[in-house]
């Protein structure tokens, strides 16, 4: 096996041959043997994201028309927001 410092070559990883790569072993549970590897038990965030996606999944997406009506609105708002805050800026300077 050959053993190059990542200082010693630029493109050191291209030129260790696959044979030089050591195999990790993975260990299990006896549990986790018996049930297989597809069966593995969801994580809390995997379950929290699945959670999510079945709940987004019972709206229906909007068309492109809706998205521009939408977007317009949001911009209309955030335009007599700024006014507004203006006006208030106006009058506490009076």
């Amino acid at each position: 096996m050959t053993t190059v410092k990542l200082t010693e070559k630029e493109n050191y990883i291209t030129d260790i041959a696959l044979d030089d790569l050591k195999l990790v072993e993975a260990e299990y549970s006896e549990e986790e043997q018996v049930a297989g590897m597809g069966s593995r038990r969801k994580l809390p965030l995997e379950d929290n994201i699945g959670a999510f996606f079945k709940e987004m999944a019972r709206y229906p997406l909007l068309t492109a028309e809706e998205e521009i009506v939408l977007a317009n609105d949001v911009k209309l708002l955030l335009q007599v927001e700024k006014a507004r805050q203006k006006l208030i800026e106006e009058r506490q300077e009076q």
